[in-house]
Parts: structure tokens; sequence; C-alpha cells
């Protein structure tokens, strides 16, 4: 398929696109080159994608370092609340199967209503429970909490995917998903 920029080729890659790999050449030159050349790439494949599929992305960045951050966090405050091993290892497995148990009926919900308002919901009550979770002191009102949150984060997770696919066709070619496990 032809496009305005650029057209595909039999191999699946851009040809004819704005963008070079830096020349080969050896010191801190060829380093900062490198990196002024993947920004700039990274940023212009950016641009190829509907304003959907940005914030889409955008949003997923600052839930994934909210989420990596208090989860350190978390594990700090509950040592410090003189919870046993034993008892962190059973609120964190809560989240666990709170995904279990939510993940194939939110897959079957989102045939029946739209993907953007179970984000949103998911979003907002994943970040009341982060806030409630901070709050509680005691092992059953974590252990509860958790449940849901694990519920909340993994109906994200599931709707994220069918969100994202038809956000994110550049060129109207080549499809490209999101990558949870490194935010």
């Amino acid at each position: 398929a032809a496009c305005a920029k650029g057209k595909w080729d039999n191999s699946d890659q851009l040809v004819g696109m704005p963008f070079t790999l830096p020349t080969r050449t050896h010191g801190v030159n060829f380093i900062a080159n490198t990196i002024q050349t993947g920004i700039n790439n990274y940023i212009h494949h950016l641009k190829l994608f509907s304003k959907n599929a940005r914030l889409f992305l955008l949003g997923a960045f600052f839930i994934g370092l909210a989420f990596a951050g208090f989860q350190l966090l978390l594990n700090l405050y509950l040592k410090e609340l003189s919870f046993g091993e034993s008892a962190i290892g059973q609120i964190l497995s809560m989240n666990a199967w709170g995904a279990v148990v939510i993940t194939l009926p939110v897959a079957y919900i989102l045939q029946k209503i739209q993907i953007k308002k179970v984000l949103i919901f998911a979003t907002l009550l994943a970040a009341v429970l982060y806030f409630l979770q901070a709050s509680i002191l005691g092992l059953k009102g974590l252990l509860l909490v958790s449940f849901f949150l694990g519920m909340s984060v993994a109906s994200y997770r599931v709707a994220a995917a069918p969100f994202f696919m038809p956000n994110s066709r550049p060129y109207g070619g080549r499809r490209v998903t999101p990558t949870k496990a490194t935010m």
C-alpha cells in the first residue's frame, strides 16, 4: 500500500521515510548522534498515530510509572507497619487473584460496551483503590482493597489492546501494540 511519505515493500519495512541512521564514527559524537537520531525517529513515529493513540500511550506511561513507584513504596510502607513477609505476600497475591477473577468477564463485557469507558472507569477506580490501600492499616482491609485493585488493573490491561489496535495504524499499514511489561 502506498502512502504520502513512504511506501511498504514486500519485507514489511517502510521505504523512503525521512529518518536516517547515524554514520559509524567513534567516540562521544557517535553516541550523541545515535541518541539524537533515536529521539528524532521516535518523535516522527509518534506523530504517525492518531490523537487517541498518543493520549493512550501518554496515559499508559504515567500509569506504569505510578504503579512501579507505588508498589515499591507499598512494600516499604507495609514493612514499616510491622507486617511480616507472609502478610505482605498475601496482600500482593490478592492483586493476582483479582486479575484472575476478572480477566475473562471483562473480555466478554468489552464486546458489549465501549472500550474507552472501561479504560476510564478502570483508571479512576485504580486511583481510588491506590489511595485506599495507602490509607487502610488492617490486614483484612488491605487484602480486600488489593483484590479489587488487581481487578481494576487487569480490566485496564485487558481493554488496552482492543482499544489501541484500531488507533495505531500508521499509513494504514502495520499495527503497533503497546508492551505493558516495559512500562
